[in-house]
């Protein structure tokens, strides 16, 4: 495949991706709002569960959520053991769908993709939100009907395998919430690049280093770079406004249940999560394309003594600082798995430590978002939430703010704007580009 037909599916594929999940995320978060409005904080933390795509993982986990872990009251949360054994069953048929999803990928079926993926959550959602509208006081039977409903849902799938056991023993009403909320960003924008991102690196390289033409090395790396300083970029300015208006999101979500207390606390984490996701999508994907199998076999095994550090980590933080605790072990996970993916990268390409100085944003930039947090800082305790034009006029300024920083972008940034410039005019050429029958 040519550089320019692999970088048109990649982009084309992270496209549709993008524009799915903001469609459907929207619908979701809509729905979600109106749920929160319905049912109690106590059920919340029951109904938002997510149970390991794993027979045997799932009647473990059974065993466990009825017999050893202490049940929610009666009075609070009924029909816990149905909620229990319905998500265990739909987990399971979802499971059946797995090889499609990776054929699908492999095939590049973009658009079944996309369409299959909207029309199910489209389904969950408003079958929850109708649900939950009738009958308010059986939330777990609303849930799970829904989830039911909507078991072909793929995407779905793939949230169940990066859930571990900690957070489904940790796992609270208010912290699954604001979890949710804080990963918007990563559904939105992160996810859909990674993916076309690990799409395009299997296009242009092999898993057999030896015999790899020096020409797709060396555009491996270049487009590397920039996707990984693209990355940077993107979760630096997440992790900046998000610290400034997390409070604002969480009062206009849920109001002051989610904005006051362990919820802001809890979201500002998440941004800081959200940056160092951003970059281990990446250089995680890059490594995944190109291992060979015995490199997999020795990263799997080093994934073991960083899942056994993660678990005491996580005991401890969550110890000391509560909810806020998992958070921070998360965060640890990924700066290892970076750590180990950048490794890997230098070792790979033979490129020089101060290579990595090419992903780092320009100083101008940096600069800019510090200001920017300040400034939005001081307005968020001035003019943040308690009445509606004070925080209208919050928003304001941080909307001004997010206009000057990406004037400073455009004007800093001039290779990285021409090559995602370069490639939306690669993507748009080749699909104007007449089909010969």
């Amino acid at each position: 495949m040519t550089e320019t037909s692999a970088v048109s599916v990649a982009i084309l594929s992270a496209s549709c991706n993008i524009i799915l999940q903001v469609l459907v995320r929207i619908l979701s978060s809509l729905s979600n709002a109106i749920i929160f409005r319905f049912i109690t904080k106590e059920a919340l933390g029951v109904i938002n569960v997510r149970v390991p795509v794993c027979l045997v993982c799932s009647l473990l986990l059974r065993y466990i959520w009825l017999n050893v872990l202490e049940e929610p009251d009666p009075d609070l949360v009924d029909h816990y053991s149905a909620g229990v054994n319905t998500v265990i069953i739909s987990v399971l048929i979802e499971s059946l769908a797995e090889p499609i999803y990776v054929f699908s990928q492999s095939s590049q079926f973009i658009k079944l993709k996309v369409v299959l993926e909207g029309a199910m959550l489209t389904v969950r959602s408003l079958t929850m939100v109708l649900c939950l509208s009738r009958w308010p006081d059986q939330a777990m039977y609303c849930f799970c009907f829904s989830q039911f409903v909507e078991w072909e849902d793929l995407c779905l799938a793939w949230s169940f395998f990066k859930q571990t056991l900690l957070k489904q023993l940790l796992t609270e009403g208010l912290y699954d919430v604001v979890n949710n909320l804080g990963s918007l960003a990563a559904r939105f924008i992160l996810l859909p690049i990674e993916d076309s991102a690990y799409l395009l690196f299997t296009q242009i390289l092999t898993r057999d280093r030896a015999s790899q033409p020096l020409e797709n090395l060396s555009m491996a790396l270049t487009i590397l770079g920039r996707i990984l300083k693209l990355m940077v970029l993107l979760g630096l300015t997440i992790l900046m406004f998000g610290y400034s208006y997390s409070q604002l999101l969480l009062y206009i979500y849920g109001g002051t249940k989610l904005s006051v207390g362990i919820g802001l606390t809890l979201m500002r984490w998440h941004c800081v999560y959200v940056l160092l996701l951003a970059v281990n999508g990446i250089s995680e994907g890059f490594k995944f394309a190109v291992m060979n199998h015995s490199e997999i076999d020795r990263y799997n095994k080093s994934l073991i003594c960083l899942s056994v550090g993660f678990l005491i980590a996580g005991y401890c933080l969550v110890s000391a600082f509560g909810s806020s605790g998992f958070i921070m072990a998360n965060c640890l996970n990924m700066l290892f798995r970076i750590i180990h993916s950048f490794h890997f990268i230098q070792e790979y390409f033979q490129v020089p430590k101060y290579w990595w100085s090419r992903i780092v944003p320009h100083s101008s930039v940096i600069q800019t978002l510090i200001a920017i947090t300040i400034i939005t800082s001081v307005s968020e305790m001035y003019l943040c939430c308690n009445s509606i034009h004070k925080w209208v006029w919050h928003f304001l300024l941080g909307g001004g703010c997010f206009l000057f920083f990406l004037w400073v972008v455009w004007s800093k940034e001039n290779e990285l704007i021409r090559f995602v410039y370069e490639q939306w005019k690669k993507k748009g050429s080749s699909e104007n580009k007449p089909k010969v029958n």
